[in-house]
Order: structure tokens, then sequence, then C-alpha cells
């Protein structure tokens, strides 16, 4: 899967550069942090490459093992509330499980998020 990064630098306003990179994703890549406090920095959590992978399912656990989240083709908008009283998570770290398919083969990545507020 490849990413078009596209860098555009305009000196003076008349002269322009450009440059085009692309990266490759071998699987997504959770972010292990965020900041859900309102500041629009790290509000939601990213999973990079994600958008390499729209048949996904995320499943999001607390420290007891309950659902505190989950989601079908996960677009990038978990906010660190609870989907079942839509009530802010404290913060703490929360386990996850990432379910995709990359060319055709069920794959899993798990781990943790931190939420920090």
């Amino acid at each position: 899967m490849k990413q078009k990064y596209f860098v555009l630098v305009a000196i003076c306003c008349s002269i322009q550069a450009g440059l085009q990179a692309q990266t490759s994703c071998a699987r997504p890549a959770p972010a292990d942090v965020f900041t859900p406090n309102g500041d629009g920095i790290n509000d939601k959590w990213e999973i990079m490459c994600l958008f390499d992978f729209p048949d996904n399912e995320l499943t999001v656990f607390n420290r007891w093992g309950a659902q505190v989240y989950k989601a079908s083709g996960y677009d990038q908008n978990w906010d660190g509330t609870n989907a079942t009283d839509n009530k802010p998570l404290e913060q703490g770290t929360y386990v996850y499980v990432l379910h995709y398919t990359d060319q055709q083969e069920k794959q899993q990545v798990s781990g943790t998020v931190t939420i920090v507020r």
C-alpha cells in the first residue's frame, strides 16, 4: 500500500519547487497515546496507514475487560468517550484489538493505548 506526500515550496512568491515521495505501509500502526482534552491537538486516536486497510474492526477494552469502544471501518474519530454512555473515559491505559484484511488475508494487531487528559 502506498501513500503519496507532496511538498510545495514558494520562495518570494515567484519561484516554486516540488517534491513527491511515496511510502508503503506493511500494516496499521496505532499511536500508543492520545490526549483528548479539547485543545485540537491529538484529540482523536490515530492509527497510521489504516486507510490502506478499509476492511477493519477495532475494539477497545478497559482494564477489567469491558468493551468501551467498537467500530467497523474505523475512521480515526474516537475521542476517548465510552461507547455505552458517551461519557469521557478516565485517564489510563486501554487494550485494543484491531482486525483488518490485507490482500484477502485476515490480520490482527493488538496492544495498549493510553489516554492522557
